[in-house]
């Protein structure tokens, strides 16, 4: 399944900015619960894992 979001449009709808979903990205990506592949794919690898997120 694919969803096609930018982060400016993500971060307005949760209320952050698009900097901060750059960091939280990088974050999950250094965890392992997440794949960046290039700029514009994320893949969700962990998916209990970034449910048990707290912020």
């Amino acid at each position: 399944m694919t969803y096609r979001c930018k982060k400016k449009d993500l971060a307005l709808y949760l209320g952050t900015s698009p900097e901060t979903i750059s960091r939280k990205l990088k974050q999950f990506s250094t965890s392992g619960l997440i794949i960046q592949r290039g700029r514009n794919h994320i893949k969700l690898v962990n998916i209990d894992g970034l449910m048990m997120v707290n912020s």
